[in-house]
């Protein structure tokens, strides 16, 4: 299993604990009695010593590995260990059949009188006859243990068991820090900290060369791009950077390097880069370049991991110490100024300090870094090596002010996990699970009957010495291996998993519920590759650390995190990233070895500027490249380019006709007509996605909580909802969506929307009364007669459909909720933790909405005044005793037979129910198998509005910090979503009985906030007199001749008002025609999603033309009926050669590229013409968005797909149709 473990005891957990020091064959063969006095060979004696052991009549019954099991085997990977990892795994315990009685076990703990007998796990694993054998056969004399300085297995066992069952706190270091999700936010903090670095890129004034080794998903590249980004932004001055090569072994990982960074070379082979010339990615053989002031490089680790039982040292003959050598092989030819080396935390520092600077001449140092103190919520320990020339003029002096900036550079993660994360029925999240499924990048999809023989003996251990009983209450596996996790749980994942893991999920959820945790409702990242005595759970809100091999499971979503949540808690930005043919495994390999972007760009940030004059001005003499210190394309292709001079996107290739683009409601609906489709077209299971809808759906009859029928049969035992079939019809969500945003404004402000100090309620703290109306003003009425301005941002649909407008520091949005549809106005709250904070949480407005509305914007508004009020509510219990929610999962001890009551009665004095914005007074019965955490799920008895009563459980909170609610919803909420709850009780309360005391309890009751009607009302923006669209009105007229690419037709164009809060935005002055000397600029399509983000309030209302839609036709010259081959377009393919290989006496076949030619196309791949063009200017208070599609390109592409002979075939095949001319066409659907 992967077995992360410290650094400090990574000489102890190397490998199996019970196991001695490894012997080498030949050691082994001198101290082996063989049965054959002649000499053996080494094969010959491992094979006999196998066979022999097979013949032995003693048999390990308890054998437990400590090495990876077959699911998960130790593989070329920088897996590391988990720094917060202090647990022993259990040795092996050896049984002899015929012993009378099992191996010592350490002292049992105490049983109270309400827990049952204790599982035996070693006499469960021999069966029945065993035991019986054993406790009828006389005493046998045992051998005497062997030595050992170290206490025994089992109490070592006992104690990690008892470790790892205690819930952490929750992660805090970073609580008061501003919240930074984004890698770029991070980035812009990190700069804020090097003001220096602007005096490196003056002093630089040309491109800065690097070269990137076994560097996996580009880290380095990235880190630097957006530094180069920050300094821009911060100090005015724009670090160019030229990437001379990378190098990637891995074809999955070559194509990704190729496809998102486009190096002008990449090598294949680190080994081969000390000589003149290497092989490429696509098999050219090329100059390996010099002339880089900056290596930044990611040797193999798997010969340090410790994982590996069997390592070697750095001048071994292993995978690590030839990657190392290679580099240095480079390193010695080229002399880059600037080395940053980065491997795990165990691999041999000292001694590649040594060399740096014994036989490099290299000033070096290494220091290791966690990616927890440097923004991202991941514990990752990883070391990193700094060496800059000794000839460069920089002293020795540098690598202590490297270290002691790389500190300074320190910030502690400050986001919560969940911001790194994607909602569960995101697109992405689907795809990742259909993927995960299918078998498709499974690291689970392996038997699991040797895994669990090797694993079951340490569960029933931990089962019994943690007394958590025998049930398997979340996944309900069975021998057979099907599973039966909740209805929004991954059920499909599971079932491809191991027992082991099933076995693992149960017990985190019992050892979670003893704490008084549902873990179901948790935010936690388990990692299910360790064993049970091992911290698969780690802290709240903490992600431990990511490898490539590890099964990173989330508790709240019911599945593992996907690829692209990897990447985002490594610093990678996931959405500026094209990634199409990776697998699931892929993904997870590239995020386990990938370097955290936040550490490296640190790295280098104090690196490049303690070694600043190590850098020529001049550049490097070593140096083959083009540019000798002019403009270099952007490291990472960015959303927003310049405009690429060789395409032109135009008009002059059709007729077309101008007309108004309405951002107002195009047409109106009945309000209640609008919540009666949504409601018919939400979403009723997470299967369903964002725009499915499934037949068959079936509906709690207690709760309202529905489900596919594939989600929840079989019946599931955490939730066992009593399901009945959905009777009523169901709307398709296209339909819904296409109907809804005809009837939605693109662009709205609340007018009216005003406080001051006459509305200030009497006992709320002046301090916090005087914040938070200054940022209510500031960020929603600046000026008096000045509100702000939301903009149309998106429609998602879930259980609710939401709509979401946004504006600068706060967010408008629509829950259409057919029973109590609101609008919500919320403000960002501070960093900075405090009563301000706490009261931001919460929406600042709302506006309830009528049915009988005569608009979706019509309504009364009401703002929401800081404070509380506080009252007193009695909790009587009523009806039988139930068993709680810990005893009916089966935890024994003390929470064996707790009770609860079926019912409570719910009273509040009459003066204080004006103090309630709605009842909550009345009968409400337990619905224990219906969900909300920890199965506290209460309904009111019908007569009254539908009300629950709940434990509210947060996301990253420890269980002090959770309370029951009063709301009129229970469903499980996205991050960042509010419930409005209507009254919260004393955190402290528990249903559970414990004396006759509790039967009648009087609680304090909280209800936050103080609503207050205002005159405010939604007004709609529409400055439809100046917002222009421009399409086509006949088909395009595209010529098929020689250079046709280089004009391409103009498929729609928007030209859009800006007001003074776009004018101010980051992406329309990036597009001012003043900055770009008139030029358009251009979006990077695939990079985009940001951007058109931005744009939604326009791009909402925009469709593809009719005339688009229909087929454009290409006109041929009679001279060239069938066309002709456009090689900018459509490269030549290079030409394949067949050679025979022999192996075996077999002979084959393979088929081998011409290395010139792969080259060349290579390039020419690389500079076809886009497809589409999408271009963006600002222009005298006017937004500017065109649209073009290169269709003489496409059809070009699609005439290469042809065999060449196809105009013979034609001729061949019908002769009249011979002689007519190929109809080259297309269109966009």
């Amino acid at each position: 299993v992967d077995d992360d473990d410290d650094e400090e005891e990574e000489e102890e957990t190397s490998g199996p604990p019970s196991k001695r020091s490894k012997l080498s064959v030949k050691e082994e063969m001198a101290s082996f009695v063989a049965s054959d006095s002649e000499p053996e060979s080494e094969d010959d004696f491992v094979k006999k010593k196998k066979k022999t052991t097979k013949k032995r009549k003693k048999k390990d019954l308890t054998k437990i590995k400590t090495a990876p099991d077959s699911e998960h085997e130790c593989s070329d990977h920088k897996d590391d260990e988990t720094p917060t990892n202090d647990v022993v795994p259990m040795e092996v315990v050896d049984v002899d059949v015929d012993s009378p009685s099992p191996p010592p076990k350490p002292e049992a703990p105490k049983t109270t009188p309400a827990s049952t007998s204790k599982i035996n796990p070693f006499a469960m694993m021999m069966g029945k006859g065993a035991q019986k054998k054993m406790s009828k056969s006389a005493p046998r004399k045992r051998a005497a243990p062997r030595s050992s300085s170290k206490s025994s297995s089992a109490t070592r066992a006992a104690g990690t068991s008892n470790r790892n069952a205690q819930l952490k706190s929750a992660y805090t270091d970073g609580d008061g820090l501003p919240i930074l999700s984004h890698p770029q936010d991070m980035f812009d903090d990190m700069m804020k900290k090097a003001p220096e670095f602007e005096n490196v890129i003056k002093h630089l004034n040309r491109p800065l060369r690097i070269a990137t080794m076994c560097s996996g998903t580009e880290s380095p590249v990235l880190a630097l791009d957006m530094m180069s980004r920050s300094a821009e932004d911060q100090y005015g001055v724009k670090l160019q950077i030229e990437h001379l090569f990378s190098c990637e072994i891995e074809p999955f990982k070559q194509a990704y390097i190729q496809r998102n960074f486009q190096p002008p070379i990449l090598f294949r082979d680190i080994r081969e880069l000390g000589r003149k010339q290497a092989i490429t990615a696509f098999g050219s053989l090329v100059d390996v370049p010099g002339g880089v002031d900056m290596l930044i490089a990611g040797t193999s680790c798997v010969d340090y991991s410790n994982l590996n039982n069997e390592k070697k040292t750095i001048h071994g003959s292993g995978e690590s110490g030839q990657t190392f050598r290679g580099m240095l092989d480079w390193i010695k030819k080229n002399e880059p100024p600037i080395v940053i080396l980065e491997n795990v935390s165990g691999a041999p520092w000292e001694k590649k300090v040594q060399i740096f600077e014994e036989e490099m001449g290299y000033h070096a140092c290494f220091s290791r870094v966690d990616t927890k103190k440097y923004y991202i919520p991941q514990t990752r320990s990883r070391g990193y090596l700094f060496a800059v020339q000794k000839k460069r003029g920089v002293g020795r002096e540098s690598l202590g002010l490297w270290k002691n900036m790389l500190d300074s550079y320190k910030r502690n993660a400050s986001a919560a996990l969940d911001a790194f994360m994607f909602p569960s029925d995101d697109p992405r999240v689907l795809k990742g699970r259909e993927r995960l499924a299918a078998g498709r990048g499974n690291a689970g999809e392996r038997t699991g009957r040797v895994d669990w023989a090797r694993c079951e003996a340490r569960h029933l251990f931990a089962r019994s010495d943690e007394e958590l009983g025998d049930k398997r209450p979340l996944t309900g596996w069975s021998d057979s291996g099907n599973t039966a996790l909740p209805s929004y749980g991954w059920n499909d994942w599971a079932n491809a998993q191991v027992h082991r893991i099933h076995d693992l999920m149960d017990i985190n959820t019992l050892r979670l519920a003893k704490e008084g945790v549902d873990g179901t409702y948790k935010t936690m990242v388990w990692n299910l590759s360790q064993n049970v005595d091992r911290d698969t759970m780690g802290k709240l809100g903490l992600c431990q650390c990511l490898t490539p091999t590890g099964v990173p499971y989330v508790s709240n979503r019911g599945g593992p995190l996907v690829g692209e949540e990897l990447l985002l808690l490594q610093g990678i930005p996931a959405d500026d990233l094209l990634l199409t043919r990776e697998t699931e495994d892929n993904l997870k390999d590239l995020a386990g070895n990938a370097m955290s972007t936040t550490v490296v760009g640190a790295c280098m940030l104090a690196a490049m500027i303690v070694s600043q004059q190590a850098f020529k001005p001049e550049g490097e003499p070593t140096y083959t490249g083009n540019v000798k210190g002019g403009h270099v394309a952007a490291l990472v292709p960015r959303a927003l380019d310049p405009e690429d001079g060789q395409v032109k996107v135009t008009d002059g290739l059709g007729d077309y006709e101008t007309s108004r683009l309405q951002l107002s409601p195009i047409e109106t609906k009945p309000v209640e007509e609008l919540l009666k489709w949504a409601e018919m077209s939400s979403r009723k299971c997470t299967s369903e996605g964002r725009d499915i809808i499934n037949p068959n759906i079936l509906i709690c009859e207690h709760c309202g909580a529905s489900a596919s029928v594939e989600c929840a049969i079989p019946p599931r035992k955490f939730e066992e909802h009593s399901y009945k079939p959905l009777k009523s019809e169901r709307m398709v969500p296209a339909i819904f969506q296409a109907v809804l945003m005809k009837s939605l404004p693109m662009r709205v402000k609340v007018d009216g929307l005003v406080v001051n100090d006459d509305m200030k309620p009497k006992d709320v703290d002046s301090k916090l009364w005087k914040e938070w109306t200054k940022i209510f003003k500031t960020t929603l009425n600046p000026s008096p007669s000045t509100f702000t301005e939301f903009t149309f941002r998106k429609l998602v649909r879930g259980e609710v459909w939401i709509v979401s407008y946004g504006a600068p520091g706060a967010s408008l949005e629509f829950y259409l909720n057919e029973r109590k549809p609101v609008w919500l106005l919320k403000i960002d709250p501070p960093a900075t933790i405090g009563a301000l904070r706490d009261t931001l949480e919460r929406p600042v407005a709302r506006m309830l909405l009528k049915k009988d509305a005569a608009s979706l914007v019509h309504g009364t508004w009401e703002v929401c005044l800081p404070g509380h009020s506080t009252l007193d509510v009695t909790i009587e219990g009523t009806g039988e005793l139930v068993d709680t929610w810990e005893a009916r999962i089966g935890l024994q001890g003390e929470f064996a037979n707790t009770k609860r009551y079926a019912s409570l009665n719910i009273k509040v004095n009459d003066a204080d129910s004006g103090i309630l914005t709605e009842d909550i007074t009345g009968t409400y019965d337990l619905l224990a198998k219906c969900g909300t955490a920890c199965g506290s799920l209460h309904k009111r008895r019908e007569g009254k509005e539908l009300m629950y009563f709940f434990l509210e459980s947060r996301r990253c909170a420890t269980p002090d910090s959770d309370g029951f609610i009063f709301a009129d919803n229970m469903r499980r909420l996205n991050y960042g979503e509010d419930r409005g709850a209507v009254a919260f009780i004393d955190k402290k309360w528990r249903p559970v009985i414990k004396d006759d005391n509790d039967k009648v309890r009087t609680v304090t009751c909280t209800v936050p906030g103080f609503w207050k009607e205002t005159q405010a009302k939604i007004e709609i923006i529409d400055d439809a007199e100046k917002t222009k669209v421009k399409v086509p009105k006949a088909p395009i007229n595209i010529a098929m001749k020689p250079r046709a690419w280089e004009k391409i037709p103009e498929i729609v164009s928007v030209k859009i008002p800006l007001t003074e809060m776009f004018a101010q935005d980051k992406l329309w002055k990036k597009c001012d025609v003043e900055k770009n000397e008139g030029k358009w600029t251009e979006v990077n399509l695939q990079k985009s999603k940001m951007v058109f983000d931005k744009l939604a309030f326009f791009t909402g209302r925009l469709s593809v033309p009719s005339v688009i839609q229909e087929w454009n036709k290409i006109s041929t010259d009679s001279s060239q009926p069938y066309g002709f081959d456009c090689l900018k377009c459509a490269p030549q393919v290079p030409g394949v050669a067949w050679k025979v290989v022999s192996q075996g006496g077999k002979h084959q076949y393979k088929p081998q590229e011409d290395v010139k030619e792969a080259g060349a196309y290579e390039q020419a791949l690389k500079q076809r013409p886009k497809p589409f063009k999408v271009q963006l200017k600002k222009e005298q208070g006017f937004g500017l968005m065109q649209l073009g599609c290169n269709g003489f390109s496409l059809c070009q592409r699609a005439k290469a797909l042809l065999p060449k002979d196809s105009a013979a075939l034609i001729a061949m095949s019908a002769v009249e149709e011979a002689e007519k001319a190929w109809d080259f066409s297309w269109r966009i659907r």
